[in-house]
């Protein structure tokens, strides 16, 4: 290879390392100048659900078969879950459970935001296992067990996000987006597995989250699908409290549509 070859290849190099600097700074100065939409000042900071008929501890909200979300309830599993609550029957066990034997969608009415969010499984009386995803299925927890009398609490720090921006104007989506979960006005779990036993689910405001940016050929895209669609975005499942990985930018799409589009707005 000539001098001059050798040059050229390394203008060429140290230009585009240059352009994706740019695109990078111009991406997050775009996420600091775009403020999340403002919080309901009625909305709540915090939300504690009891799952089964049992009565609900002091300062938690009752869960049981028949809580369908509503947009005047603004809680509860959607509509066409095959559920069944049961009361812990054990001696000395406290609260209950809900469980099916095909995937289910439990929901919350919440502002746009970050929210810490604990979830606790178990059966006093029986094994399960659990699989928890998020939003468009974003994968949480894959295949958490426990025992008979077992009671574990798992916890991560969610994003949920509107398309509308403060100050005007909306997010880009692709048709393929409109009125996906990723995009509505809800945080939505998703359960399944052989024998998911969920026995409450704490959310609560988070102040001051760790956020990630991933650029979009690191990841797979969300794919919305039917429950318990294998074909999920799996980079979440390695979270911990306190790490939340918002991800606005979906494949393909380079920097410069990214940018235009607003994905790059994060709460």
């Amino acid at each position: 290879m000539t001098t001059n070859s050798l040059k050229s290849a390394r203008n060429a190099i140290v230009s585009s390392a240059a352009l994706f600097i740019l695109l990078f700074a111009a991406a997050r100065a775009s996420a600091q100048a775009l403020p999340a939409a403002p919080m309901p000042s009625s909305a709540p900071l915090s939300y504690n659900f009891s799952f089964g008929p049992q009565p609900a501890p002091p300062g938690a909200t009752q869960v049981v078969a028949a809580t369908v979300y509503s947009t005047v309830q603004q809680y509860g599993f959607e509509p066409g879950a095959d559920v069944t609550c049961t009361a812990a029957t054990a001696p000395a066990a406290s609260g209950g459970f809900c469980t099916s034997d095909k995937p289910f969608f439990f929901s919350v009415g919440v502002p746009e935001g970050d929210y810490d969010v604990t979830f606790t499984f178990g059966d006093p009386q029986g094994d399960s296992l659990t699989t928890v995803k998020t939003e468009s299925r974003r994968l949480l927890l894959e295949g958490v067990q426990t025992k008979a009398g077992e009671i574990v609490t798992r916890s991560f720090t969610i994003n949920v996000h509107y398309p509308e921006i403060a100050g005007g104007g909306q997010v880009a989506l692709k048709q393929r987006e409109v009125g996906t979960m990723d995009w509505d006005h809800k945080l939505t779990f998703e359960f399944n597995n052989k024998r998911p036993a969920i026995d409450a689910i704490t959310i609560t405001k988070a102040d001051h989250p760790i956020t990630v940016y991933i650029p979009p050929s690191s990841i797979r895209p969300t794919n919305p699908g039917p429950p318990g669609d294998r074909c999920s975005r799996d980079f979440s499942s390695p979270a911990s409290p306190s790490r939340i990985k918002p991800n606005r930018v979906k494949h393909s799409k380079p920097s410069s549509p990214k940018i235009a589009s607003r994905r790059s707005s994060a709460p």
